[in-house]
């Protein structure tokens, strides 16, 4: 076993990653992570956890954390992961995603995400809070499906709490006991 047989069987992975603003203080990251590293059962066994961070410029705030899990089977295969986080104003130049791994030590990718040339949406403060309901307006199909979805759900509550919402044995078992 050589020098570099080991160095491949290090924990690493390449990151891609796109930003879309979805409103001013609203930014949706779609991320790509795809392995960069040999798997070996003996070594890494069955999964590998990493832990996924957004951080500010300075790496004061976090904005975003979350757990991945690899699986073997996965290993050589490409993930995407969808995040969403807060721009703050003044515009910081950029944000960073570090991918963590969780039991090797050093085992990092951190890639910078530069809003240098980011664009976006104009601000709604001056708007009234109903102005977003208009959009609606000019999508009458979805807007129909989504009430429907929702009258669907609300009868489906209301069997359930029906269903569910009985006094239980235990409730009746300890009043029989009081008396």
């Amino acid at each position: 076993m050589t020098y570099s047989y080991f160095l491949s069987l290090t924990v690493r992975d390449r990151l891609q990653a796109q930003v879309q603003p979805i409103t001013r203080p609203l930014l949706r990251i779609e991320l790509s992570i795809v392995p960069d590293f040999c798997w070996d059962e003996k070594i890494h066994g069955t999964t590998e956890t990493f832990l996924i961070l957004v951080e500010d410029v300075n790496g004061e705030v976090v904005l975003f954390s979350d757990t991945f899990i690899l699986c073997q089977r996965y290993a050589e295969d490409e993930h995407n992961v969808t995040i969403t986080v807060s721009m703050f104003e003044p515009v910081p130049p950029n944000y960073y995603i570090s991918i963590i791994s969780d039991r090797w030590l050093h085992a990092e990718t951190r890639l910078p995400i530069s809003f240098k040339h980011l664009i976006l949406p104009k601000s709604l403060q001056n708007r009234s809070p109903y102005s977003i309901y208009n959009l609606c307006l000019y999508q009458p199909y979805i807007t129909r499906n989504l009430k429907r979805s929702m009258r669907i759900r609300s009868k489906h509550l209301i069997r359930f709490r029906r269903r569910f919402s009985r006094p239980s044995t235990h409730r009746m078992r300890m009043s029989s006991l009081e008396h």
